[in-house]
């Protein structure tokens, strides 16, 4: 059976890229979880430009506005699902000038970053207020 293939690349490489889906690419980037065969390229079969930034070695997507390059630290493997969470370190961080704003914060609502319900649900996103430090 075909098998998703990030978690074996990261765990040979060490690397990996958490890259922001935006709404003009939401569905490509949903068809990217389907099982393909190890040799065929997510990228190709989904309409996705690979984009290899620098010297770090795993690919971002070109179409996404905020990528993010990591490095596998460790794992957690969670029994009572079978699963793994991935704890990894920002080793680069790519974001457009305009989208910063002087605060320090993202514009994510500038990025067109979209937001996921469950498994196959996808919406837009809408910064409903900023607020202070919250204390009692």
């Amino acid at each position: 059976p075909d098998t998703r293939q990030t978690y074996p690349n990261l765990k040979s490489t060490g690397f990996y890229t958490i890259n922001h889906v935006t709404e003009a690419i939401h569905a490509n980037a949903h068809q990217t979880s389907a099982r393909y065969p190890a040799e065929v390229s997510e990228f190709d079969t989904c309409n996705l430009t690979e984009e290899y930034i620098d010297d770090f070695p795993a690919p971002f997507v070109k179409e996404s506005m905020i990528k993010i390059g990591m490095s596998y630290l460790e794992e957690i493997y969670i029994k009572s699902n079978d699963t793994r969470l991935v704890i990894g370190k920002v080793e680069k961080l790519i974001i457009p000038e305009a989208l910063l704003e002087s605060t320090g914060h993202l514009d994510i609502d500038a990025a067109n970053t979209v937001t996921i319900g469950g498994l196959d649900t996808y919406f837009g996103t809408k910064k409903l207020g900023r607020y202070q430090y919250a204390k009692p």
